[in-house]
Parts: structure tokens; C-alpha cells; sequence
């Protein structure tokens, strides 16, 4: 063909174009193509819900305008087809809620994680300021004497500050370009977008702004601390060590933040990693291990009813034959695989009024030995068999669930039921299977049924291989065996079920790992921050140690002066941080599984690791204070 008829009839796209309509983020769409509707297909209903719209609102036109224009159209349709819809009504969801609207919860509880990590950091500088500037505090008296104002040495400081904080936040542009590098490249939590994330001048500016009020928020009070100097005081001899109970207390007070923002953020954690090991303890209703999935896809004249099910016989015969293999069997979608097919269903004897009122159930449609290849087992009846072909009586598979709804005596095998069409032919009920979760770890079970695939056949399948050794290590000879009975059909998606369920969770292991590390962050900031401030107080107060340990102080009374006086700021700080948790970690609500916010057993251990810590970060400098010589400390200045 010439360039001008090609351009006409393809188009191509950016390579980073989004996927708005795919339901699995983690199958990006490759082709579009016009939709070209059928209205004579079976699924060419009017509630079949299998299609989305999406529209751009004209200027000046706002969401609950075209809310209301839409539910208008919406009563319309429901008066001209009363029999199609169970009722009017239609919900507009802004494109940016829906493509990021699972995850907000947890980039808003990671965005706040962040905040309290730059929190603790900040109280640890202006910790650390407060120090630097008692240290300096001859200095500042012998510029005060030589005539500099307040104001003056009050810029001095803040300078120093607001340099320390812009080249922190340089620093932190670096490892941020390194970290969104590694997110992007092993896909971790399945993000929406985040390839589209960049370090750009936004970015940048953003954290510029931080990083400046950052540091003139917490360089304020050191700055005015420092600056504010008792000349007489501090030009005498031994003036740098005196310590003022006003810097002492304001230095108190920054452990207590220190120790209060690390237990919010570490009880967090703790839940958060409690809810995961719940969630990873769910059993799904089948058994990944040992199982391979791969997409068989067919088309043209192929993907007709009889030539694709004499493909997959012939592959499944293939497949079957190979060594290691212990059952074969393709299906319409796997469970956690993202994908979903939901049909109504009208029980014989139990179906609404209204058909449409009748609830819709997952649909999968099977070839025999499929049960057994997941290892999902039957509770009753019998599984498909060879005889199901589409000449047979209509035959279909229950789950538990489903069985449980609609016939509790528990006598489902051989009841009868319609699928997707009210006016379809009745299907025999032959057995039933156990519950699978198919939307998630966390989600409800959901009614189910199976389907024989020689009575409802799909051409676009997954093919699931069960092995007695490592599954990986058979995708090549399966993949050539189905190359053996047709070289064209494209094979896709190729994982092992444990990689599937693994995926299923990944935005939940993403929160987890974010969380784990921030904690981990928060807790060695605060013992730096505790360890620093015990440190400080040591070296200021040598002098009154060795005066104690000449007047017969034992090393085992300094050690305990100075580990109580430094627990004491921590043990508060932990009580305000309980409460603060208590209070905080509600917001984590929506996150958890299996765990209540206000989990007692996970903030006793937290709150137990972290005084752990501070104990340990005021146990060292006191080790050190109580092995000081007398002679030594006396002479210290």
C-alpha cells in the first residue's frame, strides 16, 4: 500500500500513551481499533456492562451539570426499556479518580510517612544547632562585645541553617532520581502512571520550597537561642560549659518530638506489615505452586466455536504428554489475574420479577481436568468430562457460595439455571466447587460458574499446566508444543501462578516495603537524635561528673544519672506517641486486613523497639560518662 492510504488507516501512538480503558494497569493496551459494535451478538445487551465511556466536558460545564443531563437521559432509557434496566440512575467518576482512585488512600498515608521522616530530621537539626550554638556561645559574646547586633548574629545562624537544609534537599533530589529509577523499573505496586513520573521543574521547585522553610522554621529557635547571650557570663573562665535549664528543657522537648513522631510512624509500620502477613495467610481457593499460566490467543476464522476448540484439544493432548506434567486445562480468566466476566444468572423457581434485578456471577468458562490442574476442590457432584460437548445437554458448574445463596438445604447438583439471557436455554447444575477469590486477597467471595468451553467457547484463553517440579522450567517446551499444532497462534503473559497471586498484592507489598523503610529511617533518626543530645549533655557536664565521682560517686550511680535523665524526655515522648498513634493510625483503616487500627499487641511491640532504642542510645554516652577520671573531669573545661 502507499504512505498516504497507510497514514490514512493507522495511526501511531506514543509509546507512553495510557491505557485508560484497561482493566488490568498491568496490561497496557498495544492496539486500538474502532469498535465496530454488533447489536446481533449475544453480548450485545443493554446492561451487559461491558463497555466504558469516557467524554470531555465542554468549557464552562460543570460535574454536577452533566450529572444531571445524564441521569435525564438515563430515566429516558429506562422508561423506553423498563424490562433492560432494573433502574435509572448513572454515576460520572472524573478520569483522574478513576485511574488513581485505589491507590489514594495509600499515597496520602505514604505522602504523611514522608512528612513525619522530614520531621524527625528537622528536630534532630535543630537539635543539633541548638548544641552547635551553646558551643559557640564565647564566640557570640565576643561579637557582641565588638559591637555586632542581634540581628546580625540572628542571620548568621539562620544562614547556616537554611545552607544546611538546601544542601540536604539536593542531596535528597539525587537519591529521590535513583529511587523513582529502581520503582519504575521493577514496576513495584503496579502504579498507575508511574512511568509517566518524572523529576521535573515542579519537582524541583517543590522541594527547593521545602527545603528553605524547612530550614527557617526549625532554624529560628536555635538562631534566637544562640543569639541571645549573657556577655558576662560567657567571657568568663569556663563560661562555654555552662548550660543554661531553659536550653536544657527546649533540647528535652526535641527528644520528645523525636521519640512521639518515630512511634506514630513505627506503629504504622507495624500495622501495616501485621495486615500483609494476614493478607499473604489468606488461602485463595486454589494451589499456585507448581502451576504455569500462559495467554493463547486465536483469530479470523480460528477463533470460530469449532476450530478453537479442536485447537486447545489438540494442544491440551500435547501438553498433557509432556514429562513432569500432571494436568492440563485452558480457561477464561485466572482468578487475581485482573481480569474479570461478570454474566447475569436467573435460577429456575428463584428469579426476580424483573430479570434484571437478578445478580450477576464471575463466569469462567473451562475445559475438563481444569479443577484439578488448580487444585480447586469439588464439594459435590461431578467435574466436566468429555461428554459435555455442544451437541449435550447444558451443563454448569457452581461455587460454594452460589450453592449456599440459592439452595442452602444443600441439594444444588441437578437444579437448573439460565446465564446471561433470561430467555436462553436452562442449565443443568452438576456439581459444585470451592470458593476462589477472583478480585483479591482481600476481597468477598463472589457467586461463580463454570462453563464447558465446548458450550461456551472463548478464543482468547489461559492455558494452566500443572507440574510435578519447578513450572518456569517447562514454558519453553510448552510453548512448542503449541507452536506444533499452529506456528501463528501468539502466546503471551507467560507466569507461574505463584508470580500471578504475587502480582495481586504487589500494591499492598509496594506500602508495606515504603512503610518498613520509613520506620526503619524514623527509628535511627530519633536514636541519632537522643544518642546526640545525651552526647552533648555528657561533654557539657564532664566537670560536674568528675566532681561527683571525686566526692565518692560510683560509676554505677553516674550511669544511672545519666541514662534516667536522658530516658526520662523519651518515655514521655513514647506516651505522647501512643496517644498520637492511637489517634492517627484510624486513617490506615481502609489499608488494613485482618487488624484494627488500635491493635494492642502491635503498639506494645512497638512502643517496647523503640524505648529499646533510646535505652540503648542513652546507655552509650553514659557508659562513657562513668569511666571518665576524676583527675581528668576536674581538669576538663
Amino acid at each position: 500500500t502507499n504512505l498516504s492510504s497507510y497514514e490514512s488507516t493507522y495511526s501511531v501512538l506514543p509509546a507512553d500513551f495510557p491505557s485508560v480503558f484497561s482493566f488490568d494497569p498491568r496490561k497496557a493496551a498495544d492496539i486500538y481499533t474502532p469498535l465496530a459494535y454488533d447489536a446481533s451478538l449475544p453480548y450485545a445487551c443493554r446492561n451487559c456492562r461491558h463497555l466504558r465511556a469516557v467524554a470531555r466536558l465542554r468549557d464552562g460545564v460543570s460535574m454536577s451539570q452533566a450529572s444531571t443531563d445524564m441521569s435525564q437521559i438515563s430515566e429516558n432509557l429506562f422508561h423506553a426499556h423498563p424490562k433492560e434496566y432494573s433502574a435509572s440512575g448513572i454515576i460520572l467518576t472524573p478520569l483522574k479518580d478513576y485511574l488513581v482512585g485505589d491507590v489514594k488512600p495509600l499515597l496520602w498515608a505514604l505522602l504523611g510517612s514522608v512528612g513525619f521522616v522530614l520531621l524527625i530530621a528537622c528536630v534532630n537539626v535543630a537539635n543539633l544547632l541548638l548544641a552547635w550554638g551553646a558551643r559557640r556561645q564565647r564566640e557570640v559574646a565576643l561579637r557582641a562585645a565588638l559591637g555586632a547586633g542581634r540581628t546580625r548574629m540572628i542571620r548568621q545562624f539562620l544562614t547556616e541553617s537554611l545552607s544546611l537544609s538546601v544542601l540536604g534537599g539536593a542531596l535528597g533530589l539525587l537519591l529521590a532520581k535513583g529511587g523513582l529509577a529502581v520503582v519504575q523499573d521493577l514496576r513495584l505496586g503496579n502504579l498507575p502512571r508511574i512511568e509517566n513520573i518524572r523529576l521535573d521543574g515542579w519537582a524541583f521547585a517543590f522541594t527547593l520550597g521545602i527545603s528553605l522553610l524547612t530550614g527557617l522554621i526549625f532554624g529560628v529557635a536555635p538562631a534566637l537561642r544562640a543569639s541571645k547571650v549573657d556577655l558576662n557570663a560567657s567571657l568568663k573562665e569556663g563560661g562555654k560549659s555552662t548550660a543554661g535549664k531553659e536550653r536544657h528543657r527546649l533540647r528535652d522537648l526535641l527528644v520528645v518530638a523525636d521519640v512521639a513522631l518515630a512511634l506514630v510512624l513505627l506503629t504504622g509500620a507495624g500495622l501495616m506489615m501485621k495486615s500483609f502477613a494476614r493478607l499473604l495467610d489468606v488461602k485463595p481457593g486454589f494451589e499456585p505452586s507448581h502451576t504455569l499460566t500462559m495467554g493463547i490467543s486465536l483469530w479470523g476464522s480460528k477463533a470460530a466455536d469449532a476450530p478453537a476448540v479442536a485447537f486447545f484439544d489438540q494442544v491440551l493432548e500435547r501438553v498433557r504428554a509432556l514429562p513432569g506434567v500432571e494436568a492440563a486445562a485452558v480457561v477464561s480468566q485466572l482468578p487475581l489475574g485482573g481480569n474479570m466476566d461478570r454474566y447475569g444468572i436467573h435460577v429456575e423457581g428463584k428469579s426476580a420479577p424483573n430479570p434484571e434485578d437478578d445478580p450477576s456471577a464471575d463466569r469462567y468458562s473451562i475445559s475438563p481436568d481444569y479443577l484439578r490442574a488448580m487444585r480447586i476442590p469439588l464439594l459435590s457432584g461431578r467435574e466436566f468430562n468429555e461428554t459435555d460437548r455442544v451437541d449435550a445437554p447444558k451443563v454448569v458448574l457452581v461455587n460454594e457460595a452460589f450453592a449456599r445463596e440459592f439452595w442452602p438445604a444443600g441439594d444444588a447438583v441437578g437444579k437448573r439455571l439460565r446465564f446471561g439471557d433470561d430467555k436462553g436455554p436452562l442449565r443443568i447444575v452438576v456439581g459444585v466447587a470451592g470458593d476462589v477469590l477472583h478480585n483479591g486477597l482481600d476481597a468477598p467471595h463472589t457467586l461463580q460458574v463454570y462453563l464447558p468451553n465446548t458450550q461456551f467457547t472463548d478464543s482468547d484463553v489461559l492455558l494452566v499446566v500443572r507440574t510435578a517440579n519447578d513450572p518456569a522450567s517447562i514454558a519453553g517446551a510448552v510453548r512448542h508444543e503449541i507452536a506444533a499444532v499452529d506456528s501463528q497462534a501468539p502466546v503471551t503473559d507467560v507466569f507461574t501462578m505463584d508470580e500471578v497471586v504475587a502480582a495481586s498484592v504487589a500494591k499492598q507489598r509496594f506500602g508495606v516495603l515504603l512503610f518498613a523503610v520509613f520506620a526503619a529511617i524514623a527509628l535511627v533518626l530519633a536514636s541519632v537524635g537522643i544518642y546526640g543530645v545525651i552526647s552533648y549533655g555528657v561533654a557539657q557536664r564532664t566537670n560536674e561528673i568528675g566532681i561527683r565521682m571525686a566526692l565518692g560517686a560510683e560509676k554505677r550511680d553516674v550511669l544511672a544519672m545519666i541514662v534516667g535523665e536522658g530516658m526520662k524526655p523519651a518515655l514521655l515522648g513514647a506516651a505522647v506517641g501512643i496517644a498520637a498513634a492511637f489517634a492517627l493510625t484510624r486513617l490506615l483503616a481502609t489499608l488494613l486486613y485482618g487488624v484494627k487500627p488500635g491493635d494492642p499487641v502491635t503498639f506494645v511491640t512497638m512502643s517496647a523497639i523503640l524505648v529499646g532504642v533510646a535505652l540503648l542510645a542513652c546507655y552509650v554516652p553514659a557508659r562513657r560518662a562513668a569511666k571518665v577520671d576524676p583527675i581528668v573531669a576536674l581538669r576538663y573545661e
